[in-house]
């Protein structure tokens, strides 16, 4: 949660299970249920693709920086993306937690309403 990379991806998690929340609050039908699968689809590609490729060169920054400077302590972050498995299980977690999370609880929206009033 405090750290990127590793299992599952909280990203992944966080994205799907907020999807599957407005699917379930709004109907999977509903258009705003396709665009937050759209940006959840983005979600995870980024942080499969692009961010993993992000801590590959990092990686190889850091290799060539302990070359040139052996006593150097300024490296990037290596462990930055997801691994392909990682995202699938975090996109499976999410709905796993928030609908019967919403299906037990209510919404969220609704919950903290009860609570202001």
């Amino acid at each position: 949660m405090f750290e990127t990379g590793g299992m599952p991806s909280s990203h992944s998690a966080l994205i799907t299970g907020a999807a599957s929340g407005v699917g379930y609050e709004l109907g999977f039908d509903s258009s705003i249920f396709a665009l937050s699968v759209a940006v959840a689809l983005i979600v995870m590609y980024d942080a499969s693709g692009v961010r993993k490729s992000a801590g590959i060169q990092a990686v190889e920054i850091n290799k060539l920086s302990k070359k040139l400077d052996p006593k150097s302590e300024l490296l990037l972050k290596e462990n930055l993306g997801h691994t392909k498995i990682e995202v699938i299980v975090g996109s499976f977690l999410g709905p796993l937690i928030t609908l019967p999370g919403m299906f037990f609880l209510g919404s969220p929206l609704k919950i903290f309403d009860l609570i202001i009033n």
